[in-house]
C-alpha cells in the first residue's frame, strides 16, 4: 500500500483524502511518473582506445555502455590497459563483449595497479571467466566497484560460485560485486566480507581523522561530542 492508498483508506478521518477510494471504493496506485529518454552514449572506442594507449592522463573514465564494440578492439583495449596508470573507471555494460575478450580483461586486471570500478554486465561471458577475473582483482585488490550481473549464462554454478567466495574474501578492498548468487551460503559470506571491508575503510578514515586532529571521540568511541554537548555518528 502506498501513501496515497493509505490516506484513502483513513478517508472518514481525513477530510482532505478522495473518499471514492477508500476502504469502500476502489483503491488507484500513484500514477508513475514520466522521464526523458536517456541520452545516446556519443563515446567512440576507437578514440577511447587511443587514449588508453596514449595513457592519457585526462581520460580517467571510459563509458562504452550501449554501445557495439568489436572483438578485436576490445583485446587491443586490453592489452593497452596493462600499461596505463591513468584509468580509473571502465564501464562495458551491454556492448556486446565476449568471453574471449573478456579473458584478456582478466590478464589485465591482474597486472593493472589504478583501475577501481569495472562494468561488464549484460554481455556474453562465461561463469569461468568471471571467476578469473575476480581472482585476478585479488593481485593488487584496487578495484573496489565490480559489476557483472545479467550475463548470457544466468546461474554461475556451485564450483564456480564457491571459487568467487574465496577470491572475494581474500581481497580486503573490493567494496561491491554486483552478481546475482544462487546458492545463499555463497550470499552470506560474500555479504559479510564486504561488510568487513567497508567497516575496514570507514575505521581508516576515522584514524586518519583522527592523527589530523579533526576530532576527537568520547569514551564510546563511536560518536563525536560536539560544543553543545549532543552527540552526532561521524559517518
Amino acid at each position: 500500500m502506498n501513501q496515497d492508498q493509505y490516506h484513502a483508506s483513513q478517508s472518514e478521518k481525513n477530510p482532505r483524502a478522495d473518499p471514492s477510494i477508500g476502504w469502500k471504493g476502489v483503491t488507484k496506485a500513484t500514477p508513475l511518473k514520466a522521464f526523458p529518454a536517456e541520452a545516446p552514449n556519443r563515446t567512440v572506442p576507437d578514440e577511447a582506445l587511443e587514449k588508453i594507449k596514449a595513457n592519457d592522463p585526462k581520460t580517467q573514465t571510459v563509458n562504452l555502455n550501449n554501445i557495439p564494440v568489436a572483438e578485436n578492439t576490445f583485446i587491443e583495449l586490453f592489452d593497452a590497459l596493462e600499461r596505463n596508470d591513468q584509468l580509473t573507471e571502465l564501464q562495458m555494460a551491454n556492448s556486446m563483449l565476449t568471453d574471449a575478450a573478456a579473458t584478456i580483461l582478466a590478464s589485465a586486471v591482474e597486472v593493472n595497479k589504478t583501475l577501481e570500478k569495472i562494468n561488464i554486465e549484460s554481455n556474453s561471458v562465461s561463469p569461468q571467466t568471471l571467476a578469473r577475473i575476480i581472482e585476478a582483482m585479488a593481485v593488487h585488490q584496487s578495484v573496489t566497484d565490480f559489476k557483472a550481473s545479467n550475463q548470457q549464462a544466468q546461474f554461475l554454478g556451485n564450483k564456480v560460485e564457491v571459487a568467487i567466495t574465496k577470491a572475494i574474501e581474500s581481497n580486503k578492498s573490493v567494496l561491491k560485486v554486483g552478481l546475482h548468487f544462487q546458492y545463499g551460503d555463497t550470499r552470506n559470506r560474500v555479504a559479510v566480507h564486504l561488510q568487513k571491508n567497508l567497516d575496514r575503510l570507514r575505521l581508516k578514515r576515522i584514524a586518519q581523522k583522527m592523527s589530523s586532529g579533526g576530532g576527537s571521540y568520547p569514551n564510546n568511541g563511536s560518536k563525536d561530542n560536539d560544543s553543545d554537548g549532543n552527540y552526532s555518528d561521524d559517518e
